[in-house]
């Protein structure tokens, strides 16, 4: 099951998001983490869903070409957000402020998922570094040939 565990994602991903947690609770914005890393094979489950199982499309992207991926030293660059329901202390909802929690993770370092054109994905963010996946993939030594 993928993880929610802010220690799952690498350095420079938990550093911006803990630094993005502090602006919205100053903000009074109660956002959470949905998932940081996941396997490639549920990677790879998420991209079937909607083409080859039944459900919706909720990805685009197959087994090691999403920034959820153990990538550094075994750590996700990418994470998911909800937010708290107002006056609530569990459950989730995506109905929230996205263009200010949006602009506070660009401001943070972070590539945001509702700025891109070709599949808005709102609660999306993720660490680049400036890289690509295919340089990522070169660097780290990581080759998307198969699951492993």
């Amino acid at each position: 099951m993928a993880s929610r565990d802010p220690h799952d994602l690498a350095p420079e991903a938990l550093s911006r998001w803990l630094r993005m947690e502090r602006i919205l609770s100053v903000a009074g914005v109660d956002a959470f983490l949905t998932t940081t890393l996941r396997s490639p094979e549920e990677q790879q489950a998420l991209y079937e869903q909607g083409r080859s199982v039944p459900g919706p499309r909720v990805t685009n992207a197959r087994a090691w070409e999403s920034w959820h991926q153990p990538w550094m030293h075994g750590k996700a660059l990418a994470f998911d957000i909800a937010f708290r329901p107002a006056g609530r202390t569990t459950g989730a909802t995506w109905s929230g402020p996205w263009d200010f929690v949006g602009a506070v993770g660009v401001f943070v370092g972070l590539e945001w998922g509702g700025n891109w054109t070709w599949f808005k994905d709102r609660p999306h963010f993720q660490y680049t570094g400036g890289w690509t996946l295919a340089e990522l993939r070169r660097e780290t030594g990581l080759e998307r040939g198969g699951l492993a």
